[in-house]
């Protein structure tokens, strides 16, 4: 939006400043009347947002599908639009299991997402949920797992997107993964009748990828 706004502010300007007489610009208010440096400096910065959005293009366009099992790969007509980096938790509850033994179950993520510069991106919580700084959020389903090469990691997983909600980078993700995981295994005991229901956070990082299908 910005970009067609100020190309049009250009358009218009140039036109406004050319076609009245000489008298008529000297006496015309600032609205109409652009110095030459004025505009410039306004082609100068929507030089730069189009290199900008260029550059933007180009990055996420060269970022590669993962090397994953077949088992976890995403649809063939999709691609990856973005990456980031999570830290943070895995939390488990003591409960009863259907025969009534107990044990730790996963009751929600709690994690921080970060970009490729280190930039906080936004948080992953229980849902599972992904939210954007920018106001756009998914939910997803498990459609596989395989186990993580890293030993004491959770599971690599492949999730097909299920609700979205807001408008942003999330707003066309179909697909996502999980790899690269260290950490986030539930603890091996201390699970029991006398402590129902406490939790432990088992800290975690991983990375997640998100595909949409190609435009």
């Amino acid at each position: 939006m910005e970009l067609f706004q100020l190309s049009q502010l250009i358009r218009r300007l140039s036109f406004a400043s050319s076609w009245r007489p000489r008298q008529d610009r000297a006496s015309a208010g600032t609205d109409e009347h652009v110095s030459i440096r004025d505009k410039d400096l306004l082609k100068e910065k929507l030089r730069r947002i189009r290199a900008d959005k260029f550059t933007a293009k180009a990055i996420i366009s060269a970022v590669e599908k993962p090397t994953v099992p077949s088992s976890i790969q995403a649809p063939a007509e999709e691609e990856v639009v973005l990456v980031a980096r999570a830290s943070g938790f895995q939390i488990y509850v003591c409960r009863f299991d259907g025969e009534g033994k107990t044990g730790w179950v996963l009751k929600a993520p709690e994690a921080q997402l970060f970009g490729q510069q280190g930039e906080s991106m936004g948080r992953h919580f229980g849902g599972p949920t992904w939210r954007h700084n920018d106001g756009s959020e998914i939910t997803a389903r498990l459609a596989a797992k395989v186990d993580a090469p890293e030993q004491g990691a959770i599971p690599w997983v492949l999730l097909t997107v299920t609700g979205h909600t807001g408008s942003g980078v999330l707003s066309g993700v179909t697909t996502i993964q999980r790899i690269n995981t260290a950490g986030g295994l539930a603890p091996a005991e201390g699970c029991g009748t006398t402590n129902i229901e406490a939790e432990f956070k088992s800290g975690y990082t991983a990375d997640y990828y998100f595909y949409a299908r190609r435009a």
